[in-house]
């Protein structure tokens, strides 16, 4: 008994491609790093844009660094006030770049309040 080469498998001749074709042109490597040395735009990850500064981003283990300094500082804090935030520094640390948060900051005693009767030298 012998077998022919086709007896065996899976066929998938006759079922309908879930590739989408029309964005392999906008996902060529190469034709990204072209965008890029031109100066153009090139959309990343949810076609989100990032812009900010990074000059002193020294790559991924200074952000892993950093991550864990702030992770370590934040679990410092008492219990309660940690709980403000959800136990999760990225809340905090969010609350605490909103300069709208500054009067809360400050009640809270997360920053000490500022004194009207400062005198300029």
């Amino acid at each position: 008994m012998g077998y022919k080469r086709g007896d065996f498998g899976l066929s998938f001749d006759r079922t309908t491609s879930m590739t989408v074709q029309a964005d392999a042109r906008n996902l060529d490597i190469n034709k990204m790093v072209q965008k890029i040395r031109n100066g153009q735009a090139v959309p990343m990850y949810g076609g989100q844009l990032f812009y900010g500064d990074v000059s002193n981003f020294k790559g991924l283990a200074d952000a892993y660094e950093k991550i864990s300094e702030v992770e370590e500082l934040f679990g410092q804090f008492d219990p309660k006030l940690r709980e403000l935030f959800d136990n999760d520094p990225v809340k905090f640390v969010d609350f605490m770049d909103n300069p709208d948060n500054l009067k809360k900051a400050e009640e809270i005693g997360l920053v000490n309040k500022k004194s009207d009767d400062v005198t300029p030298v």
